[in-house]
């Protein structure tokens, strides 16, 4: 293992990293790295974790990655890495955790997300990248929070969202994403966080949304979402956030918002 958490290192990680075929654990969290991500790595197939989070990287994933079979944590957050994430990530079937969120990717996500069955978060918020959200996405039954925030993204949520049963956070705010809101993710029991805010949602806002009991914060504001509040929103004891506002919503203000005891913030 070589974990050098907040060393003040600096410099170009080296490529001769890549002839340590033992090497399990690399973690550079919290130094002044620069330059690229040497795809000999790829080399390291005993590899389960492999950490560059606040660093100065840049340059692209090497696709020699995907040969990393054992992986079950990478996190890349917080660096300047540009182009695409790569296909060959989807390769690494271990994967638990995924972190790429605060760097400068475009391009789309992998079709072949879904292959990573065992993943339980990815964040990949604060990039550039476009596309849709791929429909693969519905086979990561074991994922509990999806962050895509601010970012690029387009189209429809997928109704495949609703396989996701342990799905606890979801956060697609500030996006371009377009459509209705799929009723399916009131399939989504455990969710306590949904954030869509900051979209081009359109359509009515679904009432099966009224099934997510355990959900705390549900912000919807700032898009073309119309028609009135649906009364199974009431049924959300839980609720301490609630947005709704800048949208083309219809009816009156309901005296049922006396309901929702736990209530702290209320937009409309």
């Amino acid at each position: 293992n070589i974990s050098l958490i907040e060393t003040q290192l600096k410099g170009e990680i080296s490529p001769f990293l890549g002839n340590l075929s033992k090497l399990q654990v690399l973690d550079l969290t919290l130094n002044s790295f620069t330059g690229n991500i040497p795809p000999q790595l790829g080399h390291c197939t005993d590899l389960v974790e492999l950490v560059f989070y606040q660093n100065s990287l840049f340059g692209e994933i090497p696709a020699e990655l995907g040969n990393l079979k054992k992986l079950q944590l990478i996190d890349f957050g917080n660096n300047f890495l540009n182009g695409s994430i790569p296909d060959s990530i989807c390769n690494c079937t271990e994967l638990l955790l995924v972190g790429f969120n605060n760097n400068n990717f475009t391009g789309k996500l992998p079709s072949e997300i879904g292959n990573l069955a065992n993943l339980q978060l990815f964040v990949a918020y604060t990039n550039n990248l476009v596309g849709s959200i791929p429909t693969s996405i519905g086979m990561l039954t074991a994922l509990h929070t999806l962050d895509l925030s601010e970012n690029q993204l387009s189209g429809p949520i997928p109704p495949e969202i609703g396989n996701l049963s342990s799905l606890g956070i979801l956060q697609l705010h500030l996006n371009s994403l377009s459509g209705k809101i799929p009723s399916e993710l009131g399939l989504c029991i455990n969710l306590f966080t949904l954030n869509m805010y900051t979209n081009q949602f359109t359509g009515s806002i679904p009432p099966e949304l009224g099934n997510l009991e355990n959900l705390k914060m549900l912000r919807l504001y700032n898009n073309k979402l119309n028609s009135s509040i649906p009364a199974s929103i009431f049924h959300l004891k839980s609720l301490t956030h609630l947005g709704l506002s800048h949208n083309e919503k219809t009816g009156k203000i309901s005296p049922e918002f006396v309901s929702l005891m736990s209530l702290q913030v209320l937009t409309l």
